[in-house]
């Protein structure tokens, strides 16, 4: 696969934890050494900047395997399963309170957002998956950055580049 004395590029990446509204989801191949990142987006801004980057090298450095834009059916079972943890959090503390005891200061913050997430949860098992693949994109905006994929919060804006999948939604 490799010859003799070939440079393989390494990768970093820089990941965050993020809610969801649509998200974007990149599969990537650096030099035979595959990744995936899932960054949200909100109000037409990615959440965080996203920022792949390989050693340099003679051949193609990033190859995009597969990504995509919108509301897909993974990224809104994974929040549904967070919110619903959530939720149990606050049953086991209401629980706590009948039974005489406090509920730590820490935890007060939580217990006081169980009806905005009884409503997120109400929203997001109505919502429709929308999605769209963004490969060919991705592998475009890949190949103009070089040795590098960055994707800024502030500037990039993937409803404009990528199509808005859910109007209106959020």
């Amino acid at each position: 696969m490799f010859a003799f004395g070939e440079i393989v590029s390494y990768l970093s990446i820089f990941f965050c934890n993020s809610g969801y509204s649509k998200d974007l989801r990149i599969q990537y191949e650096v030099r035979s050494r595959g990744g995936s990142v899932n960054y949200a987006e909100v109000r037409g801004h990615l959440r965080k900047r996203i920022y792949i980057s390989a050693s340099p090298t003679v051949a193609p450095i990033i190859y995009v395997q597969t990504a995509t834009y919108g509301i897909t059916p993974t990224a809104r079972r994974d929040h549904l399963d967070s919110i619903q943890k959530k939720l149990k959090k606050i049953a086991f503390m209401e629980h706590r309170i009948r039974e005489g005891f406090r509920v730590p200061a820490e935890d007060m913050k939580l217990f006081k957002t169980k009806k905005a997430l009884v409503e997120e949860r109400e929203l997001f098992n109505n919502l429709p998956t929308n999605f769209v693949d963004i490969s060919v994109k991705m592998q475009i905006l890949a190949d103009k950055g070089g040795i590098k994929l960055f994707l800024d919060k502030d500037s990039f804006d993937p409803n404009a580049v990528f199509g808005n999948t859910s109007p209106g939604i959020f």
